[in-house]
């Protein structure tokens, strides 16, 4: 399981409270087995600079539930993903959704009615070596065919050995999201 974080609405900023102003980061972070985010690296940000500019320091002072292994065992845990402050009752921006990219993008031949794309949300169990040993749903989110489909084709998601602070390579969790979108018609030979 990916970590719970802990930050709520008593974190907010103030000033940004009293502006109803929201941001967020696109930012590199690990959290240790013992919930303590390690690192917070942000890449991109999006909305109020001044929120954005402390997102990552609100959350790297909170204590986090931390990663755990499909065994319970606890986990180091490394991402990419949006951190984001925003408060109840009013929108996020489209450019704060768009600020990840997905980890893969899987072409199929056919989605529900009326949509384009299919998006998910998965936890990912990595050896030493980089690889994916298990896999399954985010945290409120229940096994699916979507869910089993990305599981059984993991060896097309790159992913990263991680190292410690120390150097060590170890085995970690991380959160991927993952994109199908419509297959484009297979080409037609030349009429004749």
């Amino acid at each position: 399981t990916a970590p719970v974080y802990a930050v709520t609405l008593e974190d907010y900023p103030d000033k940004a409270f009293d502006k109803e102003q929201s941001a967020a980061v696109l930012a590199d972070v690990v959290v240790d087995p013992k919930g303590r985010m390690l690192t917070c690296t942000v890449e991109k940000s999006d909305g109020a600079a001044d929120l954005a500019a402390r997102i990552c320091s609100i959350y790297e002072k909170k204590r986090h539930v931390p990663a755990h292994f499909g065994n319970g065992d606890p986990a180091w845990f490394a991402e990419t993903d949006v951190y984001r402050m925003t408060l109840p009752g009013t929108s996020a921006s489209a450019a704060i959704e768009a600020l990840r990219d997905n980890d893969a993008v899987f072409q199929v031949s056919s989605l529900p009615a009326g949509m384009d794309h299919l998006d998910a949300k998965l936890v990912v169990a990595v050896d030493v070596s980089g690889a994916i040993t298990d896999c399954g749903p985010d945290a409120g989110d229940s096994e699916s065919v979507v869910t089993q489909m990305v599981c059984s084709n993991t060896a097309v998601i790159p992913r990263d050995v991680f190292r410690t602070p120390e150097g060590e390579a170890v085995p970690y969790v991380s959160r991927i999201r993952v994109r199908f979108t419509l297959a484009e018609a297979v080409a037609q030979g030349p009429a004749r």
